[in-house]
């Protein structure tokens, strides 16, 4: 098989996927500290979360303590993801949801600490 050929059909069929709707994230397969490393290497050291009605989720492990950053985020402190929700209450979200993110914001917060503990000792 053509190596062009092949190139062609498989981007198409993502870009038709992307835009459907059709692909969900996998929170209880995906590595939300991979993902959360990727975020800051970009320079993207926002949390995720959920909008459940007027309030929102982005859960963070309480053993980070207090960190204080001073930093301007231009589309501001929270990347909203769709609600993944669990079964029986499609207002609340997924276990595994929950767990991703929860994950994925405390690698966030980590790496802001340890950053700026860095920076302080310098």
């Amino acid at each position: 098989m053509n190596l062009h050929h092949f190139v062609f059909p498989s981007t198409l069929l993502a870009v038709v996927l992307g835009c459907g709707g059709a692909s969900r994230m996998d929170y209880r397969n995906g590595d939300p500290i991979a993902d959360a490393r990727h975020a800051f290497a970009q320079d993207d050291y926002r949390v995720v979360g959920v909008k459940l009605g007027d309030s929102s989720v982005a859960p963070v492990d309480s053993a980070i303590g207090h960190v204080e950053v001073n930093v301007q985020l231009p589309n501001g402190p929270v990347r909203f993801l769709a609600l993944d929700p669990q079964s029986g209450h499609s207002d609340r979200p997924s276990e595994a949801q929950l767990s991703y993110l929860k994950r994925y914001n405390t690698e966030i917060w980590t790496r802001l600490r340890d950053d700026l503990a860095r920076d302080a000792r310098r």
